[in-house]
């Protein structure tokens, strides 16, 4: 039998992030999870939650615009969502 090809990680965080339906609140705890903040669909009101408290947040922060006060549970920077 033929083994089936490994998905790789963003694959997997976008085919969960598909499954968030609107208006959910979703905690993206640590590990694999925190990436599925940048597979959001932008045409859905999804209100992001991390174990270390940070609610309403966005995709994780492009290099060189990172605040260090706003990361997920991970420690990754994270972005500011619209009324955060």
């Amino acid at each position: 039998m033929a083994e089936k090809p490994k998905l790789e990680r963003q694959a997997m965080c976008d085919r969960l992030a598909m499954e968030f339906q609107d208006e959910w609140i979703v905690n993206l705890g640590v590990g694999m999870p925190t990436l599925c903040s940048n597979y959001v669909d932008p045409d859905k009101t999804i209100i992001t939650h991390s174990e270390n408290g940070v609610i309403g947040y966005g995709p994780l922060a492009e290099e060189g615009k990172e605040d260090k006060h706003l990361v997920n549970a991970g420690g990754q920077f994270v972005t500011a969502q619209p009324g955060m």
